[in-house]
């Protein structure tokens, strides 16, 4: 038995467990690498690691360590790789429109993106001819909300109009 299980089943720590142990010239335990028979073998790569862990009784480690070892690649039925349509869409529209296209989630599709180096696409939010008569009229802070936009978008825009900022009639 482990040092660990033998400290939990006395209700002491590991450490002194470990120290009396080596004290007493006890050897360390170590547990015999899973037999594994030729049916479970069979089963690896047919379901998630972890369910075949629950399957089989044994510990999750050991289901992936005994299918890398053997070269069986990873089942993983919730992930669907890219074909080359969905790589195409990459870089010509936002993340989060490609993932809405491909049925990827947004990270994968921004990870994916990464990986091949393309830069994000932002859909660039125009001014209306309305939009651009109020900077000016009130204070960038009351502005930003009334028009959904940052607070520095509403300031670069009036900067960039060349128009001095409004009082703050606020509160008193």
């Amino acid at each position: 038995m482990s040092d660990r299980k033998v400290a939990r089943r006395l209700g002491r720590f590991a450490s002194v467990v470990h120290k009396r142990r080596t004290a007493l010239g006890i050897p360390p335990f170590y547990s015999s690498p899973r037999q594994w028979s030729a049916r479970e073998i069979r089963l690896l790569g047919t379901r998630s690691d972890a369910e075949l862990a629950r399957h089989l009784h044994c510990s999750l480690n050991s289901v992936a360590r005994k299918r890398l070892s053997l070269k069986v690649p990873y089942l993983a039925p919730h992930y669907r790789r890219s074909t080359p349509p969905d790589l195409k869409l990459l870089g010509t529209m936002p993340d989060k429109a490609v993932a809405a296209q491909t049925g990827h989630t947004l990270r994968s599709t921004a990870a994916k993106r990464i990986e091949l180096g393309l830069p994000p696409v932002r859909l660039r939010q125009w001014w209306t001819s309305a939009e651009l008569k109020v900077p000016g009229t009130m204070p960038d802070a009351q502005l930003d909300r009334r028009l959904g936009r940052s607070r520095s978008a509403v300031a670069s825009k009036r900067q960039e109009l060349k128009l001095p900022q409004a009082e703050d009639r606020g509160r008193i």
